[in-house]
């Protein structure tokens, strides 16, 4: 089986966001993507990814995230974050943000409520293994457009990862 994050709790307005689709407004779509294009590129230079790879965009109360499948590198940026990793084998560690962690099968990483700004990502070493719509992955709710199934995350949704 291959890696993935299992969402164990979707946080309030969890999405999939890259840098957005260019070109289609005279079709009426509109770009969409990242709201902090700086923190995008920030939380995937810090997770070893290029710039403008597709991240989770966590926006006031981040998720409750699992790994599975495999080992897992992320990292975060934006908003003031304050995490807490429970480890499968057991203990408990407290994350601040902008930094990356490894996450082993069954850790569980929950995310608060987010401070000084409503909006973060998460980045995963490798990126999230999801097709292109119209250009790009970036999720447009309003449309069911892109990202995971075209909305927010839910409940025991499984995000596939990249190798």
């Amino acid at each position: 089986m291959t890696a993935h994050l299992l969402i164990r709790d979707p946080g309030l307005a969890t999405t999939l966001q890259d840098l957005g689709r260019r070109g289609f407004q005279r079709f009426g779509v509109p770009p969409s993507g990242a709201l902090d294009r700086e923190s995008l590129a920030e939380a995937n230079a810090l997770a070893g990814n290029p710039l403008d790879t597709p991240a989770l965009e966590l926006r006031y109360l981040g998720p409750v995230i699992e790994a599975a499948g495999g080992p897992l590198r992320l990292a975060t940026a934006g908003a003031a974050l304050a995490m807490r990793l429970a480890r499968a084998t057991g203990g408990e560690e407290l994350i601040e943000g902008w930094q990356s962690v490894t996450l082993q099968p069954g850790d569980r990483l929950s995310v608060g409520a987010l401070r000084q700004s409503a909006t973060a990502y998460l980045a995963v070493s490798g990126g999230f293994d999801v097709a292109p719509v119209l250009g790009a992955a970036a999720t447009l709710t309003r449309a069911s457009l892109g990202g995971f199934d075209g909305g927010l995350l839910q409940v025991g949704a499984r995000l596939p990862l990249r190798a």
